[in-house]
This record gives structure tokens, C-alpha cells and sequence, in this order.
């Protein structure tokens, strides 16, 4: 019989948890918004002193991450709006235009993170909560009608927070049963390991079996190997049998790429990066191409990465070598100074880029990110064109020291008249 997957904590983390102790305590201030539908009924059951608790909780969570929350019950703000009371996000039919309008109200309170607090769509409150990186806020259940093993379920605003910061779980299939995940093991000839999970070294991908989620047991047998049961970790869904001991916390490499998404966040003023802004920008795999070099492109989807972030939800994806160059035609239609932008996309193995337009460097860029997202505006420098067709070259110049790879993705090309 193999061990798999338990060579984990605290092997590989003791020097990761030292370099995490020198890092500045990121603090955020948290905005609870507790809805109502339009005529006041259906209110959502959150009270101060039961957000405080989950907030105690997610600072001791997010503790070894230098993670720090802050809330004000005197702050809390009552909203009544029927769609938003209804949220459950991507089941959602309409689910684009309410995240535009919870959008749109979490603006309203920048330096923030909003936290709304809805019944459900149905005549018994919902316990469930959601969060992910493509939209502005954090969506809870009212404080009791959210249950795990019995028990309130003390964890969740926590695990939101884990996604609202790019935190997947750590599995990636789950199963009712042991023998289901058995069956589903041996349907692959026992080749197939059991999840991918976060792709994290330092987190198990442990399936999640719903059986084993409240239970004691430490490990799970599948195919002869032996899997660690994460329940120490705040992204799973596994939960101690003993309330007293469920402490859930993040391991030091989930907690290094939350404090990178938090970096793009804050640095955004809450949202994640967006090419929606884009307005009248030329998409790029539109342009026609004249020459490249140890670049090859594919027009890809971003039907999973919330394809209304980009300007007609795809991209140009440009697989490249070091030192590869892609030479695109674009059309001017009359002479003069031009404004000039890039909106592209970011992800872990993408590289660092130069835009030169007709041989002239306009600027760089950065490709590298810990998740898949929007560049948004990338501001080129101003040149001057006469009317007709001229030369937009991107060159690969090496990568981040964090990515794996010097590939980039390019979505559109704005080209203002001054």
C-alpha cells in the first residue's frame, strides 16, 4: 500500500511559514449589506454580533496568512432588492446583469470588501455563500440557516474570502461515497490520480467525499493508496468531528497566491482587472498577421473565466518561445497623433512583453498574474500615423520570475484620434 499525498505539512512548509511571518499585515475593512426583497419581506437573518462572529473566525483562518479583517456592526446597511435577495450566481439565468448590479453597488463603497447577505430564491432561506475573483463582492447566507455537521457553519465567510482572493478548493471531482470514488478510480484503470486539486505541492487534491466530510478519519483508501483527508484546510470541504478542534487555515502557498490576487485587487481598488472598458478597440484576432516568430495563435474562448471581462469573450492566445515576436497589420483611415492602449490577458505562465509600433517601442508589459484575468488598460505611448496600414509588433522579452512560461494573450487594440 502507497502513501499518497501526505508528505505535505510540515515537511515543506516551516521555511515558507518564516518567509510569510516578514510579510506586512494586509488589512481590509469588510461593508455587510443585508437584503430584503423590494416590499421588505424575505429579509436575510444577519445580525451584527453573528457577522462578528464569522469575522473572528476568518481572522483566525487567515491568521498565518498576515491576513487581517476588520468590521463595524454600526456600519451595517439594509438593502432591499428582490434579484439581489435572489442570487446564486452562475444558476442564476440572468446571473451577467445582477453581478453588474452587485457591481455596482459594492463600488459605492470603495476600499471595501462587500459582503451581501440574501435569503435565497425560494420560500426557505438558502445556506449557502459564494464568491469568485471576476466579480466585486462576497455573497452569504443568513447566520443559522447556514449548516455543516450539525453545527453553524462557522467556516464559510472564511472559505469565501479563500475564492473572493483566487483560492480554488483543493479537489477537483467530488463523490457521495467511498465506493463511488472507488468505482470512479477503477473506470480509469487506476491510472488516474484522484484530483488535480489546486495544483498547490503544499495542499493534498484528496477527492471531496461527502461520507468522510464529518467523520474522524484521517486518511482514504483508493486504489492502494493511501490519501491525507485536508481537514486543516480552509479550501477543502472536510470538517473536524470535534467543533473544538475545527480550525481551518490556509497552507503557506495558498496564502502566497492570496496575498498576490489581494496585490491585484488593491491595486484595482477592489475589482479584479477588466477589458470591458475597452469601448471601440480593434479585437486583435481581427488584425491580419504578417509575420511571427516563435509565436504560434489561437483565438480561445474565456467562456470559463467570465467572458464578459473581455471586450467579445475571447482572446488571441500566443503560445511562444523566448524571444518570439508576432508582427499584426492595423488600419488608420486618416493621418495624425494617435492614442494608443493594449488590452490583454494575464496568467501564470505568460512572459514579459514589448510593443513597438513601426519600429518605435510604445511600451511593455508584464504578462505574468497567479490566475487567469483581464490585463485591463495597458496605456501605450502617443505616435504619430498617416492614413494607412502600419506594423503593431510584440516581442517576447523574458518572463517573471514567478511564471512558468513566456506565452501572452492579446485582446484589443485601441487607436484614438487626439
Amino acid at each position: 500500500m502507497r502513501l499518497a499525498c501526505i508528505a505535505v505539512l510540515p515537511i515543506v512548509v516551516h521555511s515558507a511559514v518564516l518567509a510569510l511571518d516578514r510579510e506586512p499585515l494586509k488589512k481590509f475593512r469588510l461593508q455587510a449589506i443585508v437584503l430584503a426583497d423590494d416590499d421588505g419581506s424575505r429579509a436575510a437573518a444577519a445580525a451584527g454580533f453573528q457577522i462578528q462572529r464569522w469575522v473572528d473566525y476568518a481572522n483566525e483562518a487567515w491568521r498565518l496568512a498576515r491576513f487581517r479583517f476588520e468590521f463595524d456592526p454600526r456600519r451595517i446597511v439594509t438593502l432591499r432588492h428582490t434579484r439581489l435577495n435572489r442570487m446564486m450566481g452562475e444558476e442564476d439565468g440572468d446571473w451577467p446583469e445582477v453581478r453588474g448590479i452587485g457591481d455596482r453597488i459594492a463600488a459605492r463603497f470603495p476600499g471595501r470588501i462587500v459582503v451581501f447577505f440574501r435569503h435565497g430564491p425560494g420560500e426557505e432561506p438558502t445556506g449557502r455563500g459564494f464568491s469568485w475573483t471576476d466579480y466585486n463582492f462576497i455573497v452569504m447566507p443568513g447566520f443559522e440557516h447556514s449548516r455543516v455537521c450539525g453545527r453553524q457553519n462557522i467556516a464559510l465567510l472564511a472559505h469565501e474570502l479563500g475564492h473572493y482572493f483566487g483560492l480554488v478548493h483543493t479537489f477537483d471531482r467530488e463523490f457521495r461515497t467511498v465506493q463511488e470514488a472507488m468505482r470512479h478510480y477503477e473506470a480509469a484503470g487506476h491510472e488516474l490520480r484522484t484530483g488535480a486539486g489546486n495544483r498547490l505541492s503544499d495542499t493534498p487534491s484528496t477527492p471531496h467525499i461527502q461520507e468522510l466530510q464529518c467523520t474522524a478519519d484521517q486518511f482514504v483508501e483508493l486504489g492502494g493508496e493511501l490519501y491525507l483527508i485536508p481537514r486543516w484546510n480552509l479550501m477543502s470541504y472536510y470538517y473536524h468531528a470535534d467543533p473544538k478542534r475545527d480550525l481551518r487555515q490556509l497552507s503557506p502557498q495558498q496564502s502566497a497566491w492570496a496575498r498576490r490576487v489581494a496585490h491585484l485587487r488593491q491595486k484595482g481598488g477592489g475589482p479584479l482587472p477588466s477589458n470591458r472598458t475597452a469601448g471601440q478597440a480593434i479585437a486583435f484576432e481581427s488584425l491580419e498577421i504578417e509575420r511571427q516568430s516563435g509565436v504560434w495563435t489561437e483565438v480561445q474562448t474565456m467562456s470559463h473565466r467570465g467572458p464578459e471581462n473581455w471586450t467579445r469573450g475571447r482572446h488571441l492566445f500566443c503560445r511562444a518561445a523566448p524571444k518570439g515576436s508576432l508582427t499584426l497589420l492595423f488600419p488608420v483611415k486618416e493621418g495624425g497623433r494617435y492614442r494608443m492602449a493594449v488590452y490583454g490577458t494575464l496568467a501564470p505562465d505568460y512572459g514579459r512583453t514589448r510593443f513597438s509600433v513601426e519600429g518605435r517601442v510604445v511600451g511593455e508589459l508584464d504578462g505574468w498574474a497567479p490566475l487567469i484575468t483581464p490585463s485591463g488598460r495597458v496605456g501605450l505611448k502617443t505616435v504619430r500615423l498617416q492614413a494607412g496600414t502600419h506594423r503593431f509588433r510584440i516581442d517576447v522579452l523574458g518572463k517573471n520570475a514567478e511564471s512558468n512560461g513566456y506565452h501572452f494573450g492579446l485582446d484589443c487594440l485601441e487607436v484614438s484620434k487626439l
